[in-house]
């Protein structure tokens, strides 16, 4: 081999050995925030006049909406994220605009599993939310939300109680009956074969 042929492969060693820092911060960091598909039934009634809840007059919604989720750190059977934003609003004739959004003060995050050899996933897919509902008079919250799935669509653990809230001074009940969010393929499919 010649100098000047061992003198380039040396630059070009030591170059690459420094990028490589750089690339692997790339793939376990944050890249680029995307979407996911949300899907939220909503119920709005008046509340029942006793104290067992229940909603009279009751007009369903179901909408569509966005989740914004960036990753922060990629593992070799998981993706863990972190949600930025929320985006999920309906209109109810005689009240207005209802709107998700998420709850600034606390961390909203998800856990999405990659497939597995079986083309399983190696784990169960889980999402921790808290959300506000807007309504045109005040805003209610659902703290600590919790969402899972073995599948690409992640739903709510439980059965929400209603919410009851003031409408122009008249008492008003909300029900989020079901919220669903598609996982990206592209997260769930794994690049590697898991050990």
């Amino acid at each position: 081999m010649s100098a000047w042929f061992r003198k380039v492969a040396g630059r070009l060693a030591l170059m690459v050995a420094m990028l490589v820092p750089f690339a692997l911060t790339a793939c376990g960091g944050s890249g680029e925030p995307f979407t996911m598909v949300t899907t939220a039934t909503i119920v709005i009634g008046d509340a029942g006049p006793s104290s067992v809840s229940f909603l009279v007059d009751p007009v369903t919604q179901t909408v569509e909406g966005g989740l914004v989720a960036d990753v922060v750190n990629e593992l070799s059977d998981r993706w863990e994220l972190t949600v930025l934003d929320l985006d999920v609003n309906a209109n109810f004739e005689g009240i207005g605009p209802i709107n998700l959004v998420l709850d600034p003060n606390f961390e909203s995050t998800a856990t999405v599993f990659k497939l597995n050899r079986n083309n399983q996933p190696s784990g169960t897919n889980t999402m921790t939310l808290s959300l506000i509902v807007e309504t045109p008079d005040q805003n209610l919250t659902f703290s600590t939300l919790a969402l899972s799935s073995n599948n690409a669509i992640l739903t709510l653990d439980q059965d929400l109680p209603e919410i009851d809230f003031f409408f122009q001074g008249q008492p008003k009940a909300l029900d989020l009956s079901s919220l669903q969010i598609l996982i990206p393929s592209e997260l769930i499919v794994s690049t590697e074969d898991p050990q």
